[in-house]
């Protein structure tokens, strides 16, 4: 039987090395299927929770380094720096706002987060892109092209 590889393994993204076998592309689609719909459940439930009761306090914390370290770590990329810096300059005529873009999130509570989740984080404002990708050509190397 053909192998499939699906990338998404216990709710979070890495590469199957592994596969699954299914008898031809239409039960590979649907198990695909099934498993999207598994992880749409899971996600409503999780967002239900926190329109219902929120986040703690820990877990607003934590999300809060999580985005702090992002944000310095990009800065240390290559041409992090002098990119922002560039952007802030041109369009919004303050280059000394790198030192201030991160007071509106780490001013952000608990109770925000609550009120967007209700507000935003709705299934009539959600998008599910169910994406297809092509079929390789016979003259495709390993890389796809």
């Amino acid at each position: 039987m053909p192998r499939y590889f699906f990338n998404v393994i216990d709710r979070s993204a890495q590469p199957d090395a592994d596969g699954f076998e299914f008898p031809d592309i239409y039960a590979a689609q649907d198990a695909a299927v099934r498993l999207c719909g598994e992880i749409i459940k899971e996600m409503d439930s999780v967002i239900a929770d926190i329109t219902s009761k929120g986040i703690t306090e820990k877990e607003l914390a934590d999300a809060k380094v999580s985005y702090r370290s992002n944000f310095y770590d990009q800065l240390e990329g290559s041409m992090g720096k002098a990119h922002l810096l560039s952007a802030l300059a041109i369009f919004r005529d303050d280059p000394q706002q790198i030192n201030s873009l991160l007071t509106p999130f780490e001013n952000v509570t608990a109770a925000q987060v609550k009120a967007a989740a209700a507000k935003y984080l709705v299934a009539t404002n959600r998008t599910v892109i169910d994406r297809v990708p092509e079929a390789k050509t016979g003259n495709a190397d390993k890389r796809g092209f």
